[in-house]
């Protein structure tokens, strides 16, 4: 069975107005060789004839558009499948809806309360997590090992509104190294909750 990544999210970096769009892995990628990205128009999503695809079958699970940055206003998006050894492609997940610039050429994404994820994944030794915030609040997030068990506490501080990273480097709360295996990123702001899948390989 070809899965397809998990989640998928896309922004706009506020300096180059480059897209940036960030995912996390299927849920059984052991045959997985990497991923295409498609960029397209809100809109067309059934129509992949209409799909500009801005890369092909890397293994990172994120990815910067240079060239969004130049694109007339509108709205857009990205997709992404999964590509397995079998030659077998995923269905396509897709991202939120972004807009390049407004008539003042500004950005115009509104922030919301996300865990958007965390990239490199698979990682060694180190993975940035990504998320944003509505509004100021507490936050915290934590990682927990495949028996529950709270490995690190890597935020828990009260944050501004916008985006924001963090990275794990694959210590726990003590200062040892975890060892290879699945983790469980967990974000808990306010009313907000959600767990993202993070693979350490070594």
């Amino acid at each position: 069975m070809a899965y397809a990544p998990d989640t998928a999210e896309a922004d706009v970096q506020p300096d180059t107005h480059n897209g940036l769009v960030n995912w996390t892995a299927p849920v059984d990628s052991g045959l997985l060789i990497g991923y295409n990205v498609y960029r397209l128009i809100d809109g067309e999503q059934g129509n992949q004839t209409v799909w500009t695809e801005v890369t092909n079958e890397t293994t990172e699970t994120s990815y910067v558009d240079e060239d969004f940055a130049t694109l007339p206003v509108g709205n857009y998006l990205y997709s992404i499948m999964a590509v397995y050894q079998s030659g077998a492609i995923s269905d396509g997940i897709f991202t939120n809806v972004i807009d390049p610039t407004n008539d003042n050429d500004d950005v115009v994404t509104s922030v919301v309360t996300s865990l958007n994820g965390n990239y490199p994944n698979p990682f060694n030794p180190t993975t940035t997590i990504s998320f944003s915030q509505a509004k100021s609040s507490h936050v915290d997030i934590l990682v927990f090992n495949n028996r529950g068990q709270i490995v690190k506490k890597v935020v828990n501080n009260d944050l501004q509104a916008g985006n924001h990273t963090v990275v794990w480097n694959g210590l726990d709360r003590n200062g040892v190294s975890d060892p290879s295996g699945i983790y469980f990123i967990r974000m808990m702001s306010d009313t907000y909750h959600k767990t993202v899948k993070a693979v350490l390989m070594k």
